[in-house]
């Protein structure tokens, strides 16, 4: 089935967030540290209302994003590879932006030899933030037990905050109002958990249960929204046999035979 519209947006476009009550939609775009916010009818070549990009933003390599409607806070989560940006040079990336205001700076304004990586993070801005907005809240350091952040969600009542960590293989659990090298307050971790390499985490508010995506274990899992340690699903869908691994493949682009093992590699 074709799609009802089409929108077109920067390239490594990773996550969206709706706020249904202005009616927007916010996406990160993880090679241009940036947040576009479009009206959720845009289509086609309609510009951005407005970008969030900047050093001062703090952002790096974002992928998971979330609105807290009850605060009108911003949550979105860091990988944390970034690179240091000539923002003064108007390029978009492969030119999708060309013409079109409020386009993030693309990937060609990056400054040769200032690539670094930095610890993850999660960084809160107003849901109404623009331009080089520096963040109200950076929850970043050793105990916060962010490992490749991928994605995030909040429950507005209980005030908290959960982290799908892909590489951590685990959901890790905030105030909403956490900061600096803030602990988590819940982990939900192990085998028992069935955890393994989460992409996606949604939380049903009506019935206060949290939803997890694994890519590692090809299922859904769900748990009570207090689960904590390792604690067993309430209920699983799977696409795949319980017994073996996901294939882990995310978005390959080349493939190469090893004659010598007689193994084919793929780069993700």
């Amino acid at each position: 089935m074709a799609p009802k519209r089409k929108l077109a947006t920067p390239q490594t476009t990773i996550r969206l967030a709706i706020d249904e009550e202005t009616q927007e939609l916010f996406i990160t775009v993880q090679d241009d540290h940036a947040i576009i916010v479009f009206r959720k009818t845009a289509a086609e070549k309609d510009p951005p209302l407005r970008t969030i990009q900047g050093a001062a933003t703090q952002m790096a390599d974002p992928h998971g994003i979330a609105i807290d409607p009850k605060t009108g806070l911003l949550y979105v989560t860091n990988w944390g590879t970034v690179a240091d940006r000539d923002y003064s040079i108007k390029t978009t990336t492969l030119n999708r932006g060309e013409g079109r205001p409020n386009w993030p700076v693309g990937r060609e304004a990056n400054i040769a030899g200032s690539g670094r990586s930095q610890m993850p993070s999660i960084t809160v801005y107003r849901k109404d933030a623009s331009g080089n907005a520096a963040p109200l809240q950076v929850i970043q350091g050793p105990q916060t037990q962010l490992n490749w952040p991928t994605e995030i969600a909040v429950h507005p009542e209980r005030g908290e905050i959960f982290v799908a960590n892909d590489t951590g293989h685990s959901v890790t659990v905030y105030r909403t109002n956490a900061n600096g090298n803030a602990a988590p307050i819940r982990v939900l971790k192990g085998p028992k958990s069935l955890i393994s390499h989460p992409v996606g985490v949604k939380v049903d508010v009506k019935n206060n249960e949290l939803w997890v995506a694994n890519l590692g274990s090809h299922s859904a899992t769900v748990y009570d929204i207090a689960a904590n340690g390792d604690a067993a699903p309430k209920r699983v869908i799977r696409s795949g046999p319980a017994d073996s691994r996901g294939p882990m493949l995310a978005n390959p682009h080349t493939l190469a035979y090893d004659s010598r093992r007689g193994q084919i590699l793929a780069s993700n």
